[in-house]
């Protein structure tokens, strides 16, 4: 088996059976590999983190420190007499742990205002918050103030009057609102348990009975679809006509509209539509990560290969 052949493309990595000019095996060969992929988004990672778009020379640079094993500089030690939070002190400790989880894991804006919105939530429900206090009985608590007591800043209008607001939505959060909540301080409160500032256990153990509506899924009948299709689109409404083609095919192919959008011809193969859709959380690096090299290591959600088949 020559090196081509012993070339997986499609998984990226080298086949069973295959020894290297030196004798390697395919498991150290795929493992190298791997530590490449690793370090390569390792050093993408480091320029999202530090909002960098980098040029190519930067890219490979910080690249081959990550493989040489250069440890990038640390910043400056924060000062020696600075307070360690004491595990009374709950706000101060949830401060630390945005601060530390945040450039720790690079998050975005929005995981950061989540977390101030969770902040202002455990403030408004009791000021002088303790970990001590988050026994079941307060965490109980805590699920009847959203669910009873916290006002949405945006209620929605009933049809119907100027003022004419419902009280649901006015007071009060859905089921799957308030999990969400739930999720957000067992996420905060894992770390301060790890971190030693927590001894309470009583989160782990409560499981709220948050019961949620399944949501509607909505689709067009083969006879909605005809009528759509076969709509006469004229003079005022002739611009319609494109966009209806696009919102056709994107039902009979499955594709969403940004995948849609991004097809080429080259991607028509054999009368069928071979396309990569990715998750619509990658970010923008990674997605140029993916385009540039057809690799995608394992830290990265991997994007699903999809076959469709216009009909």
């Amino acid at each position: 088996m020559n090196s081509l052949d012993a070339w997986d493309a499609e998984n990226q990595c080298v086949k069973e059976g295959y020894k290297g000019p030196k004798g390697e095996t395919t498991i150290s060969i795929n493992n190298t590999l791997r530590n490449c992929r690793e370090q390569m988004v390792t050093a993408f990672r480091y320029f999202e983190a530090n909002d960098i778009n980098p040029t190519k020379k930067q890219v490979a640079d910080k690249y081959q420190e990550r493989i040489k094993g250069i440890v990038p500089k640390k910043p400056d030690p924060e000062p020696k007499n600075e307070r360690k939070p004491k595990a009374s002190d709950f706000f101060e400790v949830y401060d630390k742990f945005v601060k530390e989880s945040g450039e720790k894991n690079a998050w975005t804006t929005a995981t950061y205002a989540k977390m101030e919105t969770m902040r202002r939530d455990l403030k408004a429900f009791k000021k002088n918050l303790k970990f001590s206090d988050l026994t079941e009985s307060t965490l109980a608590e805590f699920v009847a103030y959203f669910r009873d007591v916290k006002r949405l800043r945006t209620p929605r209008k009933k049809k119907g009057g100027r003022d004419d607001y419902d009280h649901d939505d006015i007071i009060g959060l859905k089921n799957s609102s308030i999990e969400k909540k739930l999720r957000f301080l067992r996420w905060f409160l894992n770390w301060v348990t790890e971190n030693g500032y927590n001894t309470n256990m009583a989160y782990k153990s409560f499981k709220p009975t948050l019961k949620t509506t399944q949501k509607n899924v909505i689709y067009l009948t083969k006879e909605e679809m005809a009528r759509v299709r076969n709509l006469q689109l004229s003079g005022a409404q002739a611009y319609l006509d494109p966009i209806r083609d696009v919102f056709l095919f994107c039902c009979f192919s499955g594709l969403r509209h940004s995948d849609a959008n991004n097809l080429r011809r080259s991607d028509i193969k054999s009368g069928h539509i071979e396309v990569i859709v990715y998750p619509s959380n990658l970010t923008t690096l990674q997605r140029q990560f993916w385009r540039n090299t057809r690799m995608l290591p394992s830290t990265i959600t991997r994007p699903c290969r999809t076959t469709q088949t216009r009909r």
